[in-house]
């Protein structure tokens, strides 16, 4: 991951919370939010990642940041997990996300949300909501623009624009989390995402 490629995940990000933010907006999530703050030091510890070994103290450092805010608001998310951009933590709280997990782009995570690992783990397509307490398990695949409901568990393939909801998971109907204007307004973001990520390869 370069500089470029953080700085738009970062502010794709930001996004969620307050549509063309600004600086002000980003500091405020940064030091008052929870949700973003986490999101921002979670890209930060990937980007460190790769970086060369004389950037070991300020990866040690983002490190324990990150640590202290896992540890302060209940979510894990492994720094191997391959997260979209446009990640909105919706509410902090008891929040674990596998390594070998994918997530998509303009993708919700509630509270009590659990992707998990049992003989693979899940991938979240675009524009998915994971509703409160939701846990999804093993190696299947989420469509876009899903509905996982609250306390919903799911270990079974979800078509795109499906709704889930009970134990197991039952698709109950197929409208999907984004309709009318709001559907509209998100395919726009995610081809500027895509003519983004197209230019910093």
């Amino acid at each position: 991951m370069n500089w470029s490629e953080f700085t738009f995940l970062v502010w794709s990000d930001l996004d969620r919370y307050h549509g063309n933010p600004g600086i002000k907006k980003f500091l405020w999530e940064l030091f008052v939010g929870q949700g973003f703050r986490y999101s921002f030091w979670f890209r930060l510890n990937q980007y460190l990642l790769a970086k060369p070994f004389w950037m070991n103290p300020l990866r040690l450092f983002s490190r324990l940041i990150l640590h202290h805010y896992s540890y302060k608001f209940h979510i894990d998310v492994s720094l191997f997990a391959m997260v979209g951009p446009g990640l909105k933590i919706e509410h902090h709280g008891t929040i674990f996300v596998n390594g070998r997990s994918r997530i998509g782009q303009r993708c919700t995570l509630c509270q009590g949300v659990t992707l998990g690992e049992y003989g693979g783990a899940p991938t979240l397509g675009d524009c998915v909501f994971v509703g409160p307490g939701a846990k999804v398990i093993g190696g299947i695949y989420i469509g876009n623009n899903a509905i996982i409901g609250a306390n919903c568990v799911v270990t079974k393939e979800v078509p795109e624009n499906a709704v889930v909801v009970g134990v197991p998971g039952k698709v109950i109907s197929l409208r999907g989390n984004l309709r009318g204007p709001r559907l509209d307004e998100a395919k726009r973001l995610l081809e500027s995402y895509r003519l983004r990520v197209e230019t910093m390869r």
